[in-house]
């Protein structure tokens, strides 16, 4: 993988670190029982791993629904996105 592709995973596996340690209760095991993957691949995607993007949306989303947390973005792109506790 070249450099300049590395910068989006490193974001989105410190973002799976983040709202992780927002609440203890998000754990390898809840994921791998939630989501049916493996604790390898929860591993991966925490050290920003090139793994499949979907695979990211799917544990970020899981995440903020046990943590009611909701994103909105406008049109104008992710620098104009809000974070709203449910």
């Amino acid at each position: 993988m070249t450099k300049e592709n590395h910068g989006p995973y490193e974001f989105l596996g410190s973002m799976v670190v983040n709202l992780m340690n927002i609440d203890k209760s998000i754990s390898y095991s809840f994921l791998e029982d939630e989501l049916h993957i493996s604790r390898r691949d929860v591993s991966a995607m925490r050290q920003g791993k090139d793994l499949h993007v979907y695979q990211y949306v799917r544990v970020i989303s899981c995440i903020m629904d046990e943590i009611h947390l909701e994103i909105e973005c406008t049109a104008e792109g992710v620098e104009e996105c809000i974070c709203n506790p449910l």
